[in-house]
């Protein structure tokens, strides 16, 4: 998926610079908290894919960089985002920046998302403040939503 900054490509558990992504990832303390183990969270996400829900898991590049994952997973009449950015790349802007993009291409995409949520624990402070500048508002309780204008 190509956005106006970044390039998405879809994890390929046998392309080794996507699994070094993950590898740094699940190493980061962070990421572990909020994330939980991110190749369980892929395996989700793909048997959900093949189920026919939207759900994928993304690489996300700035300019030649991977920096990050993004990911959207579809519930029962819900859409739920969640993204990690390296540890290297963050507090420069691209959490928020690939967060509001990603959200407003699906948007774009798929006329059946009304509305987009991202789950964030109320002690992950950074994250907040990323889905508030993406253009999120609080919903209920750990709740950040984006709906269609």
């Amino acid at each position: 998926m190509i956005l106006n900054n970044f390039i998405l490509e879809e994890y390929d558990k046998n392309n080794v610079e996507h699994n070094n992504v993950l590898k740094k990832l699940g190493n980061d303390l962070k990421t572990q908290r909020y994330l939980g183990d991110l190749k369980m969270f892929y395996e989700f996400l793909f048997k959900n894919k093949k189920n026919g829900l939207l759900s994928n898991f993304y690489i996300a590049y700035f300019h030649y960089d991977a920096i990050g994952i993004i990911t959207i997973n579809e519930y029962t009449n819900s859409f739920e985002l969640a993204y990690a950015i390296l540890p290297e790349y963050r507090r420069q802007n691209f959490g928020a920046l690939l967060l509001k993009e990603f959200s407003l291409e699906l948007l774009k995409r798929f006329g059946r998302i009304n509305k987009l949520t991202l789950r964030i624990n109320s002690n992950n402070f950074g994250s907040r403040k990323v889905a508030i500048l993406a253009g999120y508002e609080s919903d209920l309780g750990n709740r950040y939503c984006l709906k269609r204008k």
